[in-house]
């Protein structure tokens, strides 16, 4: 749920500037990616727990 709203950050950021086959990139990256890891951070005892 939290990644759909990630990649919808995006495609607003973005919107008319870019190519469809980019932004797809771009998202699949990011929520594939940079978000697991991001997200690790704070959940499940990682180190931005409060």
């Amino acid at each position: 749920m939290f990644a759909a709203t990630a990649g919808t950050i995006i495609s607003g950021a973005v919107a008319e500037r870019i190519k469809i086959n980019s932004f797809m990139l771009i998202v699949f990256l990011y929520v594939a990616i940079v978000y697991p890891i991001v997200g690790s951070w704070q959940w499940g005892s990682g180190f931005l727990t409060v």
